[in-house]
């Protein structure tokens, strides 16, 4: 958008004005639910998020939720609580160290000027004890 406003000894001047709409929103860092929220809502509800998940022989993969769903659609009526017990790490077949539910792709112990949204730790022990 172009605005003219009144310079220096009467001359109009050209200003470029911005918008608001035109500026993305910084990610939050801070989630949207606490964990209790998050471990009762159905894998259905939260199809736009990512689950990353940490073994103990330090394997670790960023999963989509919305491919977990694709891969087994009875899993969206489960909750992430249920939906937790039966994950696997990919490598050995153990329960998870850890799982973070987050809002982007990026794992939650990113570093450097990259901002990676919200995370939220669901479990930080093995899942099941």
């Amino acid at each position: 958008m172009q605005r003219w406003r009144e310079g220096e000894k009467g001359r109009a001047t050209l200003v470029l004005v911005f918008p608001y709409s035109t500026m993305r929103p910084m990610p939050s860092a801070i989630p949207p639910f606490d964990r209790a929220i998050a471990l009762a809502c159905t894998m259905a509800t939260l199809r736009g998020r990512w689950l990353h998940v940490r073994c103990a022989c330090l394997a670790s993969s960023s999963r989509p939720v919305r491919l977990i769903l694709r891969d087994d659609p009875a899993a969206g009526r489960c909750t992430l609580a249920d939906a937790l017990v039966r994950l696997r790490c990919d490598a050995c077949k153990a329960r998870p160290a850890s799982v973070h539910l987050t809002e982007t792709a990026l794992p939650p112990d990113v570093q450097g000027d990259i901002v990676p949204g919200w995370h939220l730790l669901l479990h930080g022990g093995r899942v099941g004890e």
